[in-house]
């Protein structure tokens, strides 16, 4: 028969397993603290199970072999819990650290002294026949063991208040008060009580108070392991609902770049299989690296979203270019979780995009078709119409002053007449671009039709104007030549007034123009 402690520690055996297989089926063995909390519940079991069936069997053979397995179980306890606290404040990610391994040096060295008999003979760990971890208080060994396993508790402790100081994500704080600690509570509360209390009372033994109290703690932290783990993956969990009838490239990531969903276009498209991509990095698909980590992995969470071009690398080889829509994800506490890529194939969009250049380029010659002068290049009629009614507008509202200069070719029929159509157009152009090349950016020159133009200026009274007209009058005979002629134009130059309509602005200039023409041409008269 089992006696009444031993029943106890067989239970926190198997509720120590249970626990075990409920965190591994819920949270899945890729959670970054399952490996080492199932090697807390695998040293607890040893644990428990040297406990239970070393003191039950008159076989001394067989109950050393559960001595030794308890004691390895029970010796284990500092590095275990050590490897579990560095498990958890281990950046990034929360992943084991290898130096992790180095916490279990105690372990063996006390193992190994304990096993070969050097360190602690086994009944000093067995006072009277009872539990196997209960620290007998009058061993100087038993002491040393129990001192360092107390000491080891307070560096750790120490060193995660330190670790979460520096902490700026929120999550990593819900990690320390949830997981750690509980842990340090729950083993200084045990250890104290097995130093101070014996190990039986008058008529009842007691339990081994440290064993029961990393037991409530393993219950404790595994429901929260899968609990913490449906908080921290909530973009992962939102993307199976989210990307699956997505028709372009989802890639849902970690803040490392790990690639933990995709939708079945980026599957047909790249030819990488589901499961394949999880255990993949967002950098072995793209070309692009140093851009990818310059724009978007470096700045760990700065940016909510940006628009990348990057090119894929697919299953065969072949690269396929991308425009992405990089979003950033954050968890329920609002820390950076991962980036969503949102990508558009562009091998797809290349004809659409060359029809749609095409029909710009098209759009935009007829736009300037409609508003140009198709000899000479200046504004046509309309658009000058357009331009003047604008700037009427604007100076009645702003008080603003322009003027407008007319000016016609002399004797231009003559040359038309003389020398035929095509002189007269050569004609045309080399005034237009005499014109263009002598005013200023702001200004607006404008064939009326025939051989009449126009030049509106803005922000310019009659006196500035009238400078511009004479240097034009000036010019045309001295640089327009090759016509066997002298060439010369008649100015007619009027400043905007308020109660101006545009015929009357036009009508005034005009007159003016054609004044300068009855007076002799080649001359600027004002109006």
């Amino acid at each position: 028969m089992l006696s009444i402690l031993s029943l106890i520690s067989f239970a926190q055996a198997v509720v120590a397993v249970l626990v075990g297989f409920y965190t591994v089926y819920k949270a899945g063995l890729k959670h970054a603290l399952t490996a080492p909390f199932l090697t807390v519940i695998v040293m607890a079991v040893l644990w428990s199970l040297g406990n239970t069936f070393s003191c039950q069997t008159g076989d001394p053979g067989i109950k050393m072999m559960w001595y030794y397995l308890g004691a390895s179980g029970w010796t284990a306890g500092p590095s275990v819990i050590l490897f579990f606290v560095y498990s958890v404040i281990r950046q990034p990610g929360n992943k084991p650290a290898i130096l992790s391994l180095f916490f279990f040096i105690p372990y063996i060295f006390f193992l190994s002294l304990l096993l070969t008999g050097n360190l602690i003979p086994p009944e000093w760990f067995i006072p009277d026949g009872h539990s196997i971890s209960r620290f007998d208080t009058k061993s100087i060994w038993g002491m040393v063991f129990a001192w360092f396993f107390i000491l080891t508790g307070v560096f750790s402790f120490i060193k995660v208040i330190s670790w979460k100081r520096k902490q700026k994500l929120r999550k990593y704080h819900v990690q320390v008060n949830v997981f750690l600690y509980s842990l340090f509570i729950s083993l200084l509360i045990g250890l104290l009580a097995d130093l101070i209390l014996p190990a039986k009372i008058p008529g009842y033994p007691l339990p081994d108070f440290g064993n029961l109290f990393l037991f409530c703690w393993m219950v404790f932290a595994g429901f929260h392991i899968v609990r913490y783990r449906m908080l921290t993956n909530v973009p992962e969990i939102m993307a199976d609902k989210l990307i699956a009838d997505f028709s372009d490239v989802f890639i849902l990531v970690d803040m490392e770049g790990k690639i933990l969903r995709m939708n079945s276009m980026t599957e047909k498209l790249l030819g990488y299989g589901d499961r394949c991509m999880e255990c993949e990095n967002i950098r072995e698909l793209i070309v692009e690296t140093e851009t990818l980590d310059q724009e978007v992995f470096s700045h760990f969470g700065v940016f909510e979203n940006t628009e990348l071009q990057f090119s894929f690398r697919t299953a065969s080889g072949d690269s396929i270019p991308f425009n992405c829509q990089i979003t950033l994800v954050r968890d329920r506490f609002q820390d950076p979780a991962g980036y969503i890529f949102f990508a558009r194939d562009m091998r797809e969009m290349t004809e659409l995009t060359k029809i749609a250049r095409q029909l710009q380029e098209s759009n935009k010659e007829l736009l300037i078709r409609s508003i140009t002068d198709p000899l000479t290049g200046a504004f046509n009629r309309l658009k000058f119409l357009e331009v003047v009614d604008n700037e009427m507008a604007r100076s009645k509202r702003y008080k603003t002053r322009f003027s407008i200069i007319m000016f016609d070719l002399d004797h231009f029929k003559e040359i038309n007449d003389t020398h035929g159509h095509e002189a007269g157009d050569k004609l045309l152009i080399a005034v237009s671009a005499l014109v263009k090349k002598t005013i200023r950016e702001t200004d607006v020159f404008a064939r009326w039709g025939g051989e009449e133009f126009f030049i509106l200026c803005p922000e310019t009274g009659i006196e500035g104007v009238r400078i511009l007209a004479d240097r034009l009058c000036g010019l045309v005979p001295r640089e327009i030549n090759g016509f066997k002629r002298k060439i010369t134009a008649s100015f007619g130059i009027t400043e905007f007034r308020k109660d101006d309509s545009a015929q009357v602005l036009f009508a005034r200039s005009d007159s003016a123009m054609y004044q300068a023409k009855n007076m002799g041409r080649n001359r600027v008269i004002t109006a």
